[in-house]
């Protein structure tokens, strides 16, 4: 059998050897440094194209940079607008919240208290001062009246039943919860004070003020 020695030098029969490598003065070779050379040309001309492709997107992106910043400053015309139209519509809510007791006819109040007393009724030993007092009040507190009203009204608004009697200059508080003048002597009564101070007027004719005290003392001799 015959043997090729080119696969014993290699130790791997059935396997050629690789060819040779084109030495320089080859004709493969020269083929070679021509398509290098061609490639070689053409790179300028590929990278020139690249760098105006570059260029041109910058511009087209710093073109729109500066056309939406060219824009952007009517955006807080318009929020500032719109802030003022804001501002005007909660004056204009506060003023409407602070008028509307106004609009639906809500009163001012004044407090007026309220003391009323017939202790000389009960020492005296009289029997309806004894029942609705024992200890001499019959009320001491506030009332609230609606402001402009007279201080007949305060005493009505203690609840208690009173009864009066008409005078032309104004009524005269005859009496309060049963106990009622002449009870305990032919001049006993009902005598009222403002503040401390004796009344000049009817109780009808006198307005309430915001923080008065009206007293109503029974007497045993007026």
């Amino acid at each position: 059998m015959d043997i090729d020695t080119n696969m014993l030098v290699q130790g791997k029969p059935g396997r050629r050897p690789p060819a040779t490598p084109p030495t320089a003065g080859s004709p493969s070779s020269k083929v070679t440094s021509r398509i290098s050379g061609k490639s070689q040309k053409r790179n300028p001309h590929a990278n020139s194209a690249i760098g105006l492709l570059v260029a041109f997107v910058l511009a087209v992106g710093l073109s729109s940079t500066l056309l939406i910043a060219g824009c952007s400053p009517t955006n807080p015309a318009s929020t500032s607008g719109t802030s003022g139209l804001a501002a005007d519509s909660a004056q204009s809510t506060g003023n409407t919240g602070s008028s509307s007791p106004e609009k639906i006819g809500v009163a001012a109040q004044v407090v007026v208290e309220v003391d009323i007393d017939c202790s000389e009724a009960v020492e005296a030993g009289n029997e309806t001062a004894r029942a609705i007092a024992p200890d001499g009040k019959l009320f001491v507190g506030q009332v609230a009246i609606p402001e402009g009203q007279s201080l007949y009204e305060a005493l009505k608004a203690t609840g208690l039943e009173v009864i009066t009697k008409d005078f032309a200059n104004g009524v005269f508080v005859d009496s309060i919860q049963g106990l009622g003048s002449g009870a305990t002597g032919a001049t006993s009564g009902w005598l009222f004070y403002i503040n401390g101070q004796a009344a000049q007027y009817s109780v009808s004719d006198i307005v309430a003020q915001d923080g008065d005290l009206l007293t109503f003392t029974f007497v045993n001799e007026a």
